[in-house]
């Protein structure tokens, strides 16, 4: 394993989907976050961490032919990233010691 040299940079974006799960939101979420933020800088991943952050994510890459890696952790459907069909798609498992 190699370590690390490049600088990180991160933008969050909370898109408040817990009370708001209509499919007219969740599609005007996700052309705001594309037009905000990937129309406009060159990112190396996409994480989110809930399950309609990774519903958002899949559509973005989907839709746009995007080719940058999602990265999801904290979801609560185990047979979403199957459903989000991805190529470049990662997990992040959370451990409690």
């Amino acid at each position: 394993m190699h370590p690390i040299s490049q600088t990180a940079y991160f933008d969050n974006f909370y898109p408040d989907t817990k009370f708001s799960t209509e499919e007219e939101y969740l599609s005007l979420l996700s052309k705001f976050i594309y037009e905000k933020y990937l129309n406009r800088d060159t990112y190396n991943a996409i994480f989110t961490h809930n399950d309609n952050a990774l519903e958002i994510a899949g559509q973005l890459v989907s839709e746009h032919n995007l080719t940058v890696p999602v990265i999801f952790a904290g979801i609560n459907n185990p047979t979403l990233p199957q459903k989000v069909r991805l190529k470049n798609l990662g997990s992040v498992r959370l451990y409690q010691s």
